[in-house]
C-alpha cells in the first residue's frame, strides 16, 4: 500500500505513534472484498522465488504417482450412477476416494450436465491430484462440452487463486465462456477477474470488471468496497469514498453480512483519518459492532484520530479499552505503546509510567511465548509439527499480526501425506515418500519459523520503545 501521509505530528508525538498510523491503514485498507468473502490467502514470503510452486508440484507428483501403485494394490470397483459415486467419495478416506473417482473418470464424463459432476471435480482440485484433473479436462475437449469446460477452466481459476498466480487466475479466466455460467457464477467470475486484476496492477481495467455486476448481485458490496481500495491507489479518495458509502448503504438495506459492513466501515474509517477528517473518522469507527472482528482497529483509530484533535484524554482512553482486550492481535500490541505516549500529552505522568510497565511485561511475556512455539517446533515429529502449525494458525491474528500466516493449500498437501504414510510403505515408495514429507516440514517449519521471527523483531522495536519511554520519564527533573 503506497499512501503518502501530509499530516505533522501531533505536538510531540514520536515517531512510534507515526509509524502506527502508517501500519494500521495499510493492514485495513488492504482487505479486499473478494479476500473477505472467501478467506483469501495472506501473501508468504519464503527464501527462494518458486520455492511453493516447486513443493506443489512435487507434491502433485508424488500423488499421481502414489495413486497409480495403488490402484494396482487395491483397484477400486466401478458404480453403477453419479449418485453413488458422490455417496462413496463423501464416506470413505481420501486416498479412497481419489481412487474411485479415477476408476469412475468415463461415468463422470457421461454425466458433465449433473451438479454432481462439479462437486466431484470440486473434490479432485481440493485435493490437487491434477493427473486426474488434466484427463477429465482432456475428454471435456474431446466431447466439446463448453459448459463443462467453462465450469472447469472456472474452478482452475479458483484453483490458481488459492496459490495466488494472478496470472494463472487471469489465463483460466480468459478460457470461461461467461454464457455458460449461472447469474450467481457470472457475477463472482467478474468479481475475480477485478480482483485479479488488481494484483496485477491493473487497477483501471479492473473497475471495468466490477462494472459488470449489478446492485441486485450479493457481491456488489464487495465490489464497491474493490473498487473505492482501487480508487484509493490512484489517489482518488473522493471517489472511493463514495463506492465505500454505497457499499455500506447496499448492507443497510439487505441486512447481509454485518462483518463485511463493519470493514467497511474501518477502511472508511482509515482512509478519513488519512485525508484529515479527523471527526468524520472518529463517527465511522463508532459505527463499528462492539462484538465485531474489527473492533480492534476501529478503536485503534478512534485512538489516533482523537490524538490528531490533541483530544489526548480521549485517545488514552481508546488505547486503555484497547490493551485490555484479548486476544492481543496488532492493535492491542500496538495500544500498550501508544497508551503512555498520551498519557504522557494528557500531563498524566504516574498513569504513563505504570502503562509503560504494563507495556514492558507484555512484550517481554509475548516475545517469551514466540520463541517457546520456534522452540517446540524446531523439536516436533512430523505429525506434531502439523498440529502445532494448524494451532498457529488459527491464531495467526494474534502470533503473526496477519490473518493467515501459511497458504492453506500447504496445509492441505501436508495433511494428505499424513494419510498416505502407511501406505507408501506397502507400495514400495518409502524413499520418494519420505523425501517429500522431510522437504514438506522443512518447508512449512521454515515459512512458520520466518514469521515469527519477523513478529519477535518488531515486538523487541516495541519493547526498546516503552523502556526508552519510561527512562525519559525518570530523566524528567
Amino acid at each position: 500500500m503506497s499512501y503518502v501521509f501530509r499530516k505533522k505530528r501531533p505536538c510531540g508525538w514520536p515517531l512510534i505513534q507515526i509509524f502506527a498510523l502508517v501500519f494500521a491503514l495499510s493492514l485495513s485498507a488492504a482487505y479486499s472484498s473478494f479476500a473477505a468473502a472467501q478467506g483469501g490467502p495472506a501473501s508468504v514470503k519464503v527464501s527462494e522465488p518458486g520455492q511453493l510452486e516447486a513443493a506443489d508440484q512435487r507434491y502433485q507428483e508424488f500423488v499421481d504417482l502414489f495413486l497409480r501403485e495403488y490402484l494396482k494394490k487395491y483397484p477400486a470397483s466401478a458404480v453403477n450412477n453419479i449418485d453413488d459415486l458422490v455417496h462413496k467419495v463423501s464416506s470413505v478416506s481420501t486416498l479412497e476416494a481419489l481412487a474411485a473417482i479415477r476408476t469412475n473418470q468415463s461415468l463422470l464424463l457421461q454425466n458433465t450436465t449433473k451438479k454432481e459432476f462439479t462437486t466431484l471435480l470440486e473434490y479432485v482440485y481440493r485435493h490437487n491430484d491434477t493427473a486426474t484433473v488434466q484427463t477429465l479436462a482432456e475428454g471435456l475437449k474431446n466431447q466439446r462440452d463448453s459448459a463443462a469446460l467453462s465450469g472447469h477452466y472456472f474452478l482452475l481459476a479458483k484453483y490458481y487463486e488459492s496459490r495466488q498466480n494472478w496470472k494463472g487466475v487471469q489465463a483460466a479466466l480468459g478460457k470461461v465462456d461467461v454464457r455458460e455460467l449461472s447469474a450467481a457464477d457470472t457475477h463472482y467470475y467478474h468479481l475475480l477477474m477485478g480482483f485479479t486484476l488488481q494484483n496485477l496492477k491493473q487497477h483501471r481495467k479492473a473497475l471495468i470488471s466490477y462494472q459488470q455486476i449489478p446492485p441486485s448481485s450479493p457481491y456488489f458490496s464487495h465490489v464497491k468496497l474493490n473498487e473505492g481500495t482501487a480508487f484509493l491507489r490512484q489517489g482518488w479518495w473522493t471517489e472511493a469514498h463514495i463506492e465505500f458509502e454505497k457499499a455500506i448503504k447496499s448492507l443497510d438495506q439487505t441486512g447481509q453480512n454485518p462483518e463485511l459492513r463493519n470493514r467497511i466501515l474501518v477502511v472508511l474509517g482509515y482512509s478519513q483519518l488519512n485525508y484529515e477528517f479527523y471527526r468524520d473518522a472518529r463517527d465511522t469507527f463508532r459505527k463499528v459492532a462492539l462484538n465485531s472482528g474489527s473492533m480492534n482497529k476501529a478503536l485503534m483509530g478512534i485512538g489516533l484520530a482523537a490524538a490528531y484533535q490533541k483530544d489526548f484524554a480521549g485517545a488514552a482512553n481508546a488505547f486503555s479499552l484497547l490493551a485490555e482486550k484479548t486476544p492481543a492481535d496488532l492493535s492491542v500490541d500496538e495500544a500498550y505503546l501508544l497508551l503512555p505516549t498520551a498519557q504522557v500529552e494528557a500531563k498524566d505522568g504516574a498513569g504513563a509510567a505504570t502503562s509503560y510497565q504494563a507495556a514492558i511485561r507484555h512484550y517481554e511475556n509475548k516475545i517469551r511465548e514466540l520463541a517457546n512455539f520456534q522452540q517446540k517446533l524446531r523439536t516436533s515429529s512430523f505429525d506434531s509439527s502439523l498440529n502445532l502449525i494448524r494451532e498457529l494458525e488459527a491464531k495467526a491474528a494474534e502470533i503473526y499480526a496477519a490473518q493467515e500466516g501459511t497458504l492453506n493449500f500447504l496445509l492441505t498437501n501436508y495433511q494428505d501425506l499424513l494419510a498416505m504414510r502407511e501406505a507408501s510403505s506397502t507400495l514400495g515408495l518409502t524413499a520418494q515418500y519420505s523425501a517429500l514429507q522431510a522437504d514438506y516440514k522443512k518447508l512449512l517449519e521454515g515459512i512458520t519459523l520466518q514469521k515469527i521471527d519477523a513478529r519477535i523483531e518488531v515486538l523487541n522495536s516495541y519493547l526498546s520503545q516503552a523502556k526508552f519511554g519510561m527512562a525519559q520519564l525518570y530523566d524528567k527533573p
